[in-house]
């Protein structure tokens, strides 16, 4: 193994892994010209990349770089350099940067960054226009909040690298965690500034290898180049250096000999390009070589606690940048006014803002036990009143006092509000305070009987939701035994002929979404709640008998039928409904429904057919019912391989059929057509569901799985394609429901692809378009929910039908109204970005 050192260049770093950096993109602040930074970037220009961002104050300044990485690149191949302009010392310029990067589509990963750009030792405290600490800031807080917004670029890296240039004179300063920003000035000292900013970027190290370095493979190194030669010590005068090196001494730190530009460079190279330095100790490189002795990295520089903590301050810094937050960094306590004193002393009245107070709610009982106290205090008070108003009192008048102030207490346990308040002692009117304190009672009484009266009707309401979620009677076949069960039994059941010929019209009535109105079937059931209980129960007790773990198609026909009616029996998700799904799906794999029947000669062609359209309903049960409890779908990706069934009306093929009917066009509406067009849709919802559910998803899939989303809409039938109600006057309610539910999995697909970035875009402007999106698809849901209600009246479109509102079309609206709440709840914490506050329609929207 190559021993690296302090003599170590960074051409050698980059000739030994030159395979690390061809067609490779990387990233580096601070280019300046004579510096490390501009010196990295030329050497990897020699070994071919594809890309090189270069961040910088100034192109001007940072041309003859430019110009010198096309020189070096010259000899390999040429390498698109990217100039970004930004002012390290503002978090906004920061921003500014990130997104035009971001939005460039033609970087589509970074593979390393290399956080270089600093300052060091400025003679007078400064500050930020975030009014921040100037080293902090540009040295630290920049490179933070920059390599967490480039984060989904580096994130699309097999194995990105992030490498924080420090220094050894991070020795001299933790970070100051009680007061970071040096009591605004009054105890600043340039040098142990600038060591906190560099304790701070080996913090930053250990907290990205903590977060990202196992499940991503980021790996994040902190760099002491050693004393080079740069315009880095420009403004240092000699009287201030003198005084550095006597610190350097205090703290037994011996200034190191002298590097070049292309010596320094060697040991930010090493940590951004070779591959196996992860198999080695430490985070912190110093002469080319890592190491954990604590005697060159303080160990508080390393301490994974001391990392979490400033990561989680820094998080709340960068993202909001409000008047508390920043009282954070700072010993001061904030008066609360508006404009507090801090920002009047500090010139930033109009930078003063406070985050929306969250508002929780509370308890019923508690609200009565505070207005309780309440009410005790204020009669104490009217007791105390009216005693302090006489100048001399006798034993009989306190006598009287404290009978009174004991009958109060007596009234209030009572808990009647009205004749507690009725029978308290009377007030004199004389007093001006005791009229107060009078009205003060009023108005307490006047809260406590809206509370009151609103409890009954919030009782009233919690009676209507438990009752309609308790599912109807009947054995669970998952955990209740079926009970004995005979022949004669279970046909005493059955209903006559005619009654059960008018149920299975009914039933298979409900196709697509609706069924007709017009059939009375309370002759032939009397109860029907007591009359589905009781075929749930008999079916339960049907499938246990017969055992329907075997390979029977009837009996696995028999539960997907069964499932069918519990699914149904509430309109709210029912997890023991989502576990029988379970079993259903592993039954039908059992059977072999997961392969292609045609492979196998012992099915008929209508078997075969069969077979496919009972597949289909069970991989998209799956998929919605899964989502639904939020858990991953249970049918693996890839390991099943049925066909659609072709699109066939039922009296187009029977059991005799030797070969299958041609499949009719897609534009011809069949009893299947429906399941058939909706497929490409639920593939993609699949994905959807499949990404929001993994631990760390890759970002950029956010985009693809939107555009396939679209795709697979757009190439839906034009028949079940959505359009506006006064288009389809001609149409029948059924096919109308029908295009809505297609195009409801698509804007419900919308809401859960961009649900996690809706909270940031408020503050964070490269996720306005995922906010525009997200809620124009709430929106639209919503439209259609109240399309549904206005059209299922009794002279609306769907008024002969009944809808069959499901359980999954509610979790669709709930879903739709949460993510609008939510939207309006970060609105209302914080100030919002410009970019972010367009809500016009994004233009992929449809409307009903």
């Amino acid at each position: 193994m190559v021993e690296y050192g302090f003599a170590t260049q960074g051409q050698e770093i980059v000739s030994a892994f030159a395979d690390q950096v061809k067609g490779k993109t990387f990233a580096i602040t601070g280019p300046s010209e004579g510096g490390i930074g501009a010196e990295i970037a030329i050497t990897l220009a020699k070994a071919s990349p594809a890309r090189l961002i270069l961040f910088g104050r100034s192109r001007e300044k940072t041309q003859s770089v430019i110009d010198s990485i096309a020189a070096a690149s010259e000899q390999s191949s040429p390498v698109e350099t990217d100039f970004i302009q930004v002012e390290l010392a503002s978090l906004a310029s920061v921003r500014k940067a990130a997104q035009e990067v971001l939005s460039n589509t033609a970087i589509t990963q970074i593979d390393g960054i290399v956080n270089n750009a600093g300052v060091m030792a400025l003679p007078t405290y400064e500050t930020t226009p975030e009014g921040y600490e100037k080293h902090l800031v540009t040295n630290y807080l920049s490179h933070f909040l920059l390599t967490n917004l480039l984060m989904p670029k580096l994130l699309a890296s097999p194995s990105p690298r992030v490498v924080n240039l420090s220094s050894y004179g991070h020795r001299m300063s933790p970070f100051r965690f009680d007061d970071p920003q040096w009591s605004n000035g009054a105890t600043y000292h340039p040098t142990y500034a600038y060591a906190q900013s560099k304790t701070a970027n080996i913090l930053f190290s250990v907290a990205l290898n903590e977060r990202l370095g196992t499940t991503h493979h980021l790996r994040s190194y902190a760099v002491d180049p050693g004393s080079v030669a740069t315009s880095l010590t420009r403004h240092i005068t000699p009287d201030q250096f003198k005084e550095g090196l006597e610190l350097f001494a205090k703290h037994g730190i011996v200034r190191p000999e002298r590097k070049t530009p292309a010596q320094g460079c060697a040991g930010p190279l090493r940590a951004l390009l070779q591959p196996d330095i992860s198999n080695e100790d430490g985070v912190y490189i110093t002469d080319t070589k890592l190491t954990t002795d604590p005697a060159v990295v303080k160990t508080y520089a390393t301490d994974r606690e001391e990392a979490r903590r400033l990561w989680e301050l820094s998080e709340d810094v960068v993202v909001l940048p409000l008047c508390a937050v920043r009282l954070r960094l700072t010993v001061l306590k904030c008066d609360r006014a508006r404009p507090c004193d801090n920002c009047v002393k500090r010139r930033e009245s109009d930078k003063c803002v406070y985050p929306a107070v969250r508002d929780h709610a509370r308890a019923s009982k508690r609200t009565k036990k505070r207005l309780d106290r309440l009410e005790s205090l204020v009669m104490g008070l009217i007791d105390r009143s009216v005693l302090q108003s006489r100048p001399s009192l006798d034993g009989e008048q306190q006598s009287l006092g404290g009978s009174r102030l004991h009958d109060s207490d007596r009234h209030r346990n009572l808990g009647s509000t009205n004749e507690s308040l009725l029978d308290k002692p009377s007030i004199p009117s004389s007093s001006s305070s005791s009229a107060l304190w009078e009205s003060v009672l009023l108005d307490i009484a006047e809260i406590r009987s809206y509370f009151e009266e609103h409890e009954l009707d919030f009782r009233e309401q919690e009676i209507k939701v438990e009752s309609s979620r308790n599912p109807l009677a009947g054995i669970n076949i998952l955990h209740t035994s079926p009970g004995e069960c005979d022949m004669d039994t279970l046909l005493s059941s059955l209903l006559s002929r005619s009654a059960v010929d008018l149920l299975i019209e009914n039933y298979f009535g409900m196709t697509n979404h609706s069924r007709p109105n017009g059939i009375d079937l309370r002759p032939f059931l009397g109860d029907p709640d007591e009359a589905m209980a009781l075929f749930r129960t008999r079916t339960t007790q049907c499938l246990v008998s017969a055992d329907y773990s075997k390979p029977l198609m009837e009996q696995l026909e028999t539960l997907v039928v069964h499932l069918e009616a519990e699914f149904t029996s509430s309109p709210d998700s029912q997890i023991h409904v989502w576990v029988l799904m379970g079993s259903v799906v592993r039954l039908d794999m059992r059977n072999g429904l997961h392969r292609e029947p045609s492979l196998f000669p012992e099915f008929t062609p209508f078997q075969c057919e069969m077979r496919r359209r009972m597949w289909l309903a069970i991989v998209q049960t799956d998929i919605l019912m899964s989502f639904q409890v939020g858990l991953p779908a249970m049918i693996p990706k890839g390991q099943h391989d049925t066909m659609l069934p072709q699109n066939l009306r039922e009296d187009d093929f029977d059991e005799d059929f030797t070969a299958l009917p041609l499949s009719r066009p897609m534009n011809e509406v069949t009893n299947i057509s429906f399941f058939i067009a909706k497929n490409p849709l639920l593939e993609v919802f699949a994905k959807i569901a499949s990404h929001i559910l993994d631990i760390h998803p890759n970002e950029s899939d956010v985009e693809t799985l939107e555009s396939e989303l679209y795709a697979a809409r757009d190439a839906l039938p034009p028949y079940y394609k959505m359009r506006p109600l006064e288009e389809s006057t001609l149409d029948p309610p059924d096919v109308i429901l029908a295009r809505m539910g297609m195009d409801q999995s698509v804007h419900s697909g919308l809401c859960i692809l961009h649900r996690r970035r809706l909270p940031l875009a408020r503050s964070k402007p490269q996720f306005s378009y995922s906010r525009k999106v997200c809620v124009d698809a709430a929106l639209t849901l919503l439209s259609y929910q109240a399309i549904l209600h206005r059209e299922s009246g009794p002279t609306g479109r769907f008024g002969a039908h009944r809808v069959m509102a499901t359980s999954v079309t509610t979790n669709d609206y709930l879903l739709a109204a949460m993510l609008l709440c939510l939207d309006l709840r970060v609105g209302m914490s914080g100030p919002t970005h410009p970019a972010s506050s367009d809500l016009s329609p994004v233009g992929q929207g449809s409307t009903g």
